[in-house]
């Protein structure tokens, strides 16, 4: 990691305060963070998904005047779908829509203005926000296998048609798909992430749960570090969003 900019970190931290920089409480706090670890050259790049976009020009020129670059940004969907026994054409036609149907979407924030891209790639976006390759790794597994599941359900229902397929992507339609497993091994991770890890700003994988010294757990480690070396106000944030966010009420 690059030595940080204490001083630029704790100005932006003091400018954007009065802004919302995330539309859920719980979450604000680990965007602020997000922002903060750019300022202070821990990272090169954050990506704010849910700014209101009331304060999102108001937080751009805050940073810019930092000397970050701050632009509207959106996440390609680049990812590979392997759906055995569905035709190429209809694979094509599903990511076609599935990148103009809605992209993630929100402000990028760049260290220096030569990192400055308006548009990343689904799969390079954890390698960007600098997760740990294992965890960028299995971030990527479970969105391709839940795009996976879910063009197998359209196809169940549609057929292997790339029309009838493009059409029920652009209305929306609903389909049950054949598992879940892979959304519910995520929650879990992302539960147990903040519950361990509360200063990281990505979900774990299930080495770095497991193990000791692991990227995950070294990451929160100087993440923490850096919150507390600019705001105690900024360090109990994060603390409370991530037990509000990891919060699981006992129904048993």
């Amino acid at each position: 990691m690059a030595v940080r900019d204490l001083q630029r970190a704790r100005t932006v931290y003091g400018d954007i305060r009065a802004c919302w920089v995330a539309k859920g409480a719980a979450l604000e706090a680990h965007e602020r963070l997000s922002v903060i670890t750019v300022a202070a050259s821990l990272r090169d790049f954050a990506f704010l998904t849910h700014i209101d976009a009331e304060f999102q020009s108001t937080v751009a020129d805050f940073l810019r005047g930092n000397g970050l670059s701050a632009e509207p940004c959106s996440a390609a969907f680049d990812l590979d779908i392997e759906s055995e026994g569905i035709a190429g054409p209809t694979i094509e036609v599903y990511k076609r829509a599935q990148g103009a149907r809605g992209p993630l979407s929100g402000l990028g924030v760049w260290s220096k203005p030569t990192f400055l891209a308006a548009r990343v790639g689904m799969t390079s976006l954890g390698g960007a926000l600098s997760y740990p390759p294992c965890c960028e790794r299995m971030d990527l597994r479970t969105k391709q296998r839940d795009h996976e599941l879910f063009l197998a359900a359209i196809v169940e229902e549609e057929g292997d048609d790339p029309q009838r397929v493009e059409q029920a992507l652009l209305e929306r339609r609903e389909y049950s798909k054949a598992s879940y497993d892979h959304c519910h091994d995520w929650n879990d991770r992302f539960v147990q992430t903040l519950s361990r890890f509360p200063f990281v700003l990505h979900t774990a994988c299930d080495d770095c749960l497991q193990f000791d010294q692991s990227p995950t757990e070294n990451l929160s480690r100087e993440y923490e570090d850096l919150a507390a070396s600019v705001s105690p106000e900024l360090h109990l944030m994060v603390r409370w969003g991530a037990r509000a966010l990891s919060y699981r009420p006992d129904h048993s």
